[in-house]
């Protein structure tokens, strides 16, 4: 966890479960800037870059796609515009899983203990997934679920790696929502 963050227990599914969310003055600096909005995306077993105004090194990204029968879909974040290096924020709808693969993420080599991948097992009812995604220049953190589901991984991009892909593998998916917050900038 590198953001500050509240932690609550709440009842899912009749189990308490410890549930993460941003602390207030996070999400009042998120309210501060101005957002990006990227709605109705819809990508067939492709990628796509998105645009020159949603590039950045800090951002806060709320988006939720629904998977109609792609594989694997998601984001690639802390990108170059050739893809080359990315950080790779992804749903397996096969394996039921969240996954966040950091092995082309940028300096990864220093010590063989650094791991590439973190996953957690995650429901996606209807091939819907929520997620709330923070970026910062070294890190990047993945909430889903109210807050039942968190990976928080550090990555070392280069400075140039600001771009955002979001992609879809073997299918169909539409990101429905997708609001980028720009923290890197200051507010008008």
């Amino acid at each position: 966890m590198t953001l500050p963050m509240t932690m609550a227990l709440r009842t899912i599914d009749g189990r308490p479960q410890l549930c993460l969310s941003p602390e207030k003055q996070y999400t009042a600096l998120v309210a501060d800037r101005p957002a990006l909005s990227f709605d109705g995306l819809r990508l067939s077993s492709e990628r796509h870059l998105l645009p020159d105004h949603a590039r950045g090194q800090v951002l806060d990204i709320d988006m939720s796609m629904h998977m109609h029968d792609a594989d694997r879909a998601g984001l690639f974040v802390r990108a170059t515009a050739d893809g080359q290096i990315s950080t790779c924020i992804v749903y397996d709808m096969k394996k039921h899983e969240l996954r966040i693969d950091r092995s082309r993420s940028g300096l990864t080599d220093f010590s063989p203990k650094f791991s590439h991948e973190h996953a957690v097992s995650m429901p996606a009812p209807n091939g819907e997934i929520s997620l709330h995604v923070i970026i910062d220049r070294n890190s990047v953190e993945v909430l889903s679920q109210n807050g039942s589901i968190v990976i928080t991984d550090l990555i070392f991009p280069p400075v140039e790696a600001d771009r955002i892909i979001a992609f879809s593998e073997n299918g169909m998916t539409e990101f429905r929502h997708m609001k980028i917050t720009r923290l890197d900038q200051k507010p008008e």
